[in-house]
């Protein structure tokens, strides 16, 4: 029996970073790019009194891809 899943998706997120010859000779940052795809199990049903942070959305794998970068 398959159960249910959904996917989130985030495609081309920009982001600087200092990496690379050119950010170690100049100091400055370059842009990466990053696409990702998560596919997430469902519960088996969301209760009516079930709080909003209980759900995801493509904001939560934008926030954790950057977040996860060194500064």
């Amino acid at each position: 029996m398959d159960h249910d899943s959904l996917i989130l998706e985030v495609a081309d997120l920009e982001t600087d970073v200092l990496t690379g010859i050119y950010s170690e000779e100049t100091g400055q940052p370059q842009p990466l790019r990053i696409s990702i795809a998560a596919r997430l199990k469902l519960p088996a049903h969301f209760a009516p009194d079930t709080p909003l942070e209980a759900s995801k959305n493509y904001m939560d794998l934008k926030f954790a891809a950057t977040e996860a970068l060194p500064p």
